[in-house]
């Protein structure tokens, strides 16, 4: 793949970067948000949970939710190959950017699992109890 120029790179970045920001808002709004609005001064000690937020349990994150997040990686995986091989300011600026938004959706992921885990539990409890009701539906029918 022959490098894109420079500007057309930051700029798909930068795209990019909206889009996983505004995805990832989705999926459990303002988590782990750096304390600095810099993404080129991100040191990794800054990404945390809200402490408000960590005693709420996130919801499930749609299956839209996660296809989108992953077209959104892909997306930017076809751009990070395309780098040209002298990088200038504005690139390194939303290739820092898009590190701090993966390192976003890396430390949600726990999270987004843990809540896929609860809802599979909640709907084999579901299926369970529509099997039992079916069950006693079937035992009624037989009695009459």
């Amino acid at each position: 793949m022959t490098p894109l120029p420079a500007h057309q790179v930051a700029k798909n970045l930068q795209e990019s970067n909206s889009r996983l920001i505004s995805l990832i808002d989705q999926v459990h709004p303002n988590h782990g948000r750096p304390s600095q609005a810099q993404p080129n001064q991100f040191r990794p000690n800054e990404i945390r949970p809200n402490s408000d937020e960590s005693s709420v349990e996130a919801p499930a994150a749609t299956p839209h939710q996660m296809s989108a997040l992953l077209s959104e990686l892909k997306q930017a995986a076809e751009c990070l190959r395309s780098l040209p091989l002298e990088r200038a300011p504005e690139v390194e600026q939303a290739l820092n950017a898009y590190r701090v938004n993966v390192q976003r959706l890396q430390a949600l992921l726990p999270s987004i699992h843990s809540a896929l885990l609860r809802e599979r539990a909640r709907l084999e409890q579901e299926c369970t109890r529509v099997e039992a009701a079916a069950e006693w539906a079937s035992r009624s029918r037989q009695t009459l």
